[in-house]
Parts: structure tokens; C-alpha cells; sequence
């Protein structure tokens, strides 16, 4: 078995953190069940510049009531510029619709 440098333990830590990261993104989006049958906010309703709220069905909770600005709309989520920082979140994020809802 072969001893690792410090510098490639510290590139392993911070790729299991990203990947933590990416994973609390990929539950925030899959959070929601239902998707398009209990969303009454559709890509027609969005649009760049808008304010949006997350909703009650976002994921983790802290976020829920959090506020954003749309900055593109992709096929069937959005990007968003958080308003504020969350513990694993910020700048900007893209998520789906059902988890927002417009101010």
C-alpha cells in the first residue's frame, strides 16, 4: 500500500466535499414529487429578472422562503441568483420550477 502526499489528500478531501455539494443539489431538484402536476409556475410564467421564493417543497429546509432572481431558463429549470448565502449554497444555481414560486 502506498502513502499519499498531503497535496493529493487535500485534492481528495475538497472533491468529497464538492461532490457532497453536487449531491445536496441533486436532492434540492429531486425534492419534489409530482412535479408538474402540483406546479401552477410554468416557463411561460418565468421570466430573466424575475423575483422568486422557494417554496415549502424545497430541500433542505433552511432554504425554504429564500429569495432569488431568475438569470436564464434552461429546457425545464432556471438559474438563479440567491439573494443571500446559504451553508451550501451560493451565487448562482439552477433548480427546477417546482420548487419555486414567483414574488
Amino acid at each position: 500500500m502506498s502513502q499519499i502526499t498531503r497535496v493529493e489528500f487535500d485534492r481528495l478531501v475538497q472533491r468529497v466535499a464538492e461532490l457532497e455539494a453536487s449531491n445536496d443539489l441533486m436532492l434540492l431538484a429531486l425534492s419534489t414529487r409530482d412535479e408538474e402536476a402540483d406546479n401552477n409556475l410554468t416557463m411561460k410564467d418565468v421570466k430573466v429578472g424575475d423575483k422568486v421564493r422557494f417554496n415549502d417543497r424545497a430541500r433542505p429546509k433552511y432554504i425554504q422562503g429564500g429569495t432569488a432572481t431568475v438569470t436564464s431558463k434552461r429546457r425545464t429549470r432556471v438559474a438563479i441568483k440567491l439573494d443571500q448565502s446559504y451553508p451550501r449554497f451560493t451565487g448562482i444555481i439552477v433548480c427546477p420550477l417546482t420548487i419555486l414560486e414567483k414574488v
